[in-house]
């Protein structure tokens, strides 16, 4: 009797803390290990949701020293946002990405000969484990605006992280 009240009160409190705990972000991330940009060569950054719920999503951006790089890092250094990314701009902020849509930053070909690498990292209030796939490219043209070469590269071998 003892061991059978017990456990009915044990299941009990299990299930009513289950119903009022508070719901937990889950995310992911994920390195590019490289990025290259000139006067005429295009580093761009895509990720793709993959899940069935809306994620936040941020890009940080390295030299290779290790310092942030930003816009401001340089002068005429540009960053292009294209895809579904809404609210601020992805990169050192958080930006939304809804479900089953792409988004990506392009680091236009101005300023000095520059690479490094980059962190996407991902949260979301929904419960998929995984929520991102992700690439870069780098996009070479020569002084007469044709493309000389176009290399891509997936993240984690296009695994969903």
């Amino acid at each position: 009797m003892i061991y059978y009240l017990r456990h009915s009160l044990l299941s009990f409190f299990a299930i009513l803390w289950l119903g009022i705990a508070p719901a937990h972000a889950i995310g992911g991330s994920a390195i590019v290990p490289y990025w290259h940009k000139s006067n005429n060569t295009v580093a761009l950054v895509d990720v793709a949701n993959v899940s069935s719920t809306t994620v936040n999503v941020s890009v940080k951006f390295y030299d290779t020293n290790g310092a942030a790089y930003t816009e401001s890092s340089e002068g005429g250094s540009n960053f292009i946002f294209y895809g579904n990314f809404s609210g601020q701009d992805p990169v050192g902020n958080t930006a939304s990405l809804s479900a089953n849509t792409h988004g990506g930053i392009k680091i236009d070909s101005v300023g000095n000969n520059t690479y490094g690498y980059a962190v996407i990292t991902w949260t979301s209030s929904g419960n998929e484990p995984v929520a991102l796939v992700a690439s870069a490219a780098t996009d070479i043209h020569d002084g007469y605006g044709n493309r000389v070469a176009y290399t891509r590269s997936f993240i984690k071998d296009a695994t969903p992280f």
